[in-house]
């Protein structure tokens, strides 16, 4: 929550605009900064009240969360992916080895644009499940009598 010496610690009128409050902090920064002599608590308060003045939130709301279906042998051996950004783009992602359902990447500086900053694009892993085989596959569609019989066996003991 700012608060009014929020303000005043930035030196613009309680109620400023972002655009007046981002040129005031970064102006009230670069004085304080303390390897240029500036005082390091001040630098620590400046950037804390930049922070309350900006809210909750400000930069997540950049941030894009993506799923992403990986076939079971590239999430086995990793690689290269493509991936498309709702921003448009198409980045190349290199996937790790051995990626698992619910594993998330970051991708720094992918995601949506602000003034002067950007957000991320977490992509989440969903590992598609292979079939088992040509023939399971075959089976399932058109089964053969003894494998009917095989289902239905245990039905016909009682």
């Amino acid at each position: 929550m700012p608060k009014t010496s929020d303000f005043a610690l930035l030196g613009v009128p309680s109620g400023a605009d972002e655009a007046a409050v981002r040129r005031a902090f970064l102006q009230a920064v670069k004085a304080a900064r303390p390897d240029h002599g500036g005082d390091p608590e001040r630098y620590r308060q400046v950037i804390a009240a930049y922070r309350r003045l900006r809210g909750p939130g400000a930069l997540e709301d950049l941030d894009v969360r993506l799923e992403i279906k990986v076939g079971a042998e590239q999430a086995r051996s990793g690689g290269p992916k493509l991936v498309q950004l709702p921003t448009g783009r198409t980045v190349r992602v290199t996937l790790p080895a051995e990626i698992r359902t619910g594993h998330t990447l970051r991708l720094r500086r992918q995601g949506l644009s602000g003034p002067g900053r950007w957000g991320d694009v977490y992509l989440t892993i969903v590992v598609a499940q292979p079939l088992r085989s040509v023939e399971r596959v075959a089976e399932i569609m058109q089964p053969t009598a003894s494998v009917l019989l095989r289902r239905f066996a245990g039905t016909w003991a009682a």
